[in-house]
Formats: C-alpha cells, structure tokens, sequence
C-alpha cells in the first residue's frame, strides 16, 4: 500500500481542510489520517471519537447506503481563529438513476495547530 506523506509548513488552514476533504473523496483513509493529530477529537451529532486510530477504525467498519452514493458538493472553506469552515451540501442519490434522493446543509469546523487537525466537529443540517 503507497502511503502519502504530507509536507505542512506554513500552510494555510483550508489547504488542510481541502487535503483531508480530498483524500476522503479517493476513499484514502490514511491520507486523511496523516492530516490529523494522533489525538484528533471528532465531533458527530450523535457523540465524538477521539484519535486517529479510532478514526481508523470508524472507517474501517462503515457500511455506505447500497443503492446510494453519498458526496460532499458545493464546498466553500472560510478560515476562522481555530482553523477552517467548511460549508456544503450533503446529497445522496440513487446509483441507478442518478437522481437525488436526499440532500442537506453540511458544517464541517476544523481546528488546526502546526498544520495538523486537532478537531473536526461535523454538524449536518445546519
């Protein structure tokens, strides 16, 4: 398995939102883990993980919807005192057909220190 490594310095906290984003649109895990601190908390609306490891294996074990593809659209990352904004849309559709079956507001708050992610608090529907 070829592992990215990832050269932060001095780089702008939406460029690491916007790396983390993008490697979990390759569906590379351990790039996006790269990106985060070995004690990364994460924030979901149904409770929070704390550590890469943890998040690792969160990835591991999820099941994607079978007859939906679920993806991130219209993302804009606006940087804030802690880190980066990242606001988008969340639309699942029907793989058959292509056509929507869901959608909802995303926020997605990252707080960076020494270009690594620190938290990440996911709040859909707002």
């Amino acid at each position: 398995m070829q592992r990215h490594c990832v050269i932060l310095a001095s780089v702008r906290s939406t460029d690491v939102a916007r790396a983390y984003a993008d490697a979990l649109d390759r569906s590379d895990d351990e790039a996006a883990a790269d990106l985060m601190t070995e004690d990364v908390e994460l924030v979901f609306a149904h409770g929070s993980i704390r550590g890469r490891a943890a998040w690792l294996e969160m990835r591991a074990q999820r099941t994607p919807p079978e007859h939906l593809e679920e993806n991130v659209e219209d993302a804009e990352y606006v940087e804030t005192s802690e880190g980066t904004e990242m606001r988008a849309r969340l639309v699942q559709r029907w793989i058959e057909s292509g056509e929507v079956a869901s959608e909802q507001p995303l926020r997605v708050g990252f707080v960076i220190v020494d270009g690594l992610i620190s938290s990440i608090e996911f709040a859909p529907g707002v």
